[in-house]
């Protein structure tokens, strides 16, 4: 049985990584501590209460996560499912489980050989990206091999970021739009981001197409 002292220390553990959202890394130590706990009726109270607490709030996160997406801030709600993400490997519970033809490890890498070749953003596509303190919006200033250029407007002059094509956001992304940006995530190896691009695609009502399809499947390990 463990000890007062250990169970106290795990559990403040637990009270941080909740506080922190990070709900993965809480999940983690309350399903490592459970079995230790089982011959204690006040611990195993105490962990099924906590357990309780982490189920909530992912189950608040995954709504949140999937408002992110329809309102076209899927970089934004990618941050909030890593969060979730448990000893390497996450699936949906809650809201997100809807898109269970995604497989059922949202962070599961798909072959690169097996992708289709990405295409540019548009010069002149407003963009959103993470830079400095927060998000902003510029312009597709130009492209080349999995990089792009950025014009941003801050501070009454502009500068020009270049980064991952993976990492920038189209404003409004269209469902077509979507499909290309999980194409872009999966070849940067970041599958969760490319799951959440498909459901952006898929909760548009627009059809997929023959390349939507094609991510579809391979996302979702068929």
């Amino acid at each position: 049985m463990i000890e007062q002292d250990q169970l106290e220390s795990l559990l403040s553990i637990v009270q941080g990584h909740v506080r922190r959202q990070d709900l993965g890394a809480a999940a983690g130590v309350l399903a490592r501590l459970k079995p230790r706990v089982s011959g204690s009726p006040d611990g195993s109270r105490r962990v099924r209460e906590w357990s309780e607490r982490v189920r909530a709030a992912a189950t608040s996160s995954e709504e949140t996560a999937l408002q992110l997406v329809r309102s076209g801030e899927v970089l934004a709600a990618c941050r909030v499912c890593s969060h979730m993400v448990r000893d390497g490997a996450w699936r949906p519970r809650h809201a997100l489980s809807a898109y269970d033809e995604l497989g059922e490890d949202w962070t599961a890498l798909v072959s690169r050989e097996d992708l289709p070749p990405a295409s540019p953003l548009p010069r002149r596509r407003w963009v959103r990206i993470s830079w400095v303190d927060g998000w902003r919006e510029g312009v597709v200033a130009g492209a080349r091999d999995d990089l792009t250029t950025v014009r941003l407007q801050l501070g009454g002059r502009q500068q020009f970021p270049t980064l991952s094509t993976a990492s920038l956001e189209p404003v409004d992304a269209t469902a077509s739009e979507a499909v290309e940006m999980a194409v872009w995530a999966a070849r940067a190896d970041a599958a969760l981001l490319a799951r959440l691009w498909m459901v952006r695609a898929m909760s548009s009502g627009a059809a997929l197409g023959e390349r939507g399809a094609r991510m579809l499947t391979l996302l979702g390990g068929r």
